[in-house]
């Protein structure tokens, strides 16, 4: 599971909040699935983009487990 960062950042109270939000997004779409250290880093940079990327590249995510 995804953890919104904790230590002190130059970030403002409502790019906290997207990025909560996007954090929760992305929780949602991967469920349990164990992720390594790098993942994490990745996705939690991922979620500091607009809401749109993210629901896109979830979007992704969900066809390609379709697929499998």
């Amino acid at each position: 599971m995804l953890k919104q960062p904790t230590q002190k950042r130059n970030i403002n109270q409502a790019a906290l909040m997207a990025e909560k939000r996007n954090i929760d997004l992305l929780n949602e779409a991967l469920g349990d699935i164990e992720l390594t250290a790098v993942e994490e880093h990745s996705l939690i940079w991922l979620s500091g983009w607009e809401a749109s990327t993210v629901k896109h590249i979830i979007s992704a995510f969900r066809k390609a487990k379709e697929i499998l």
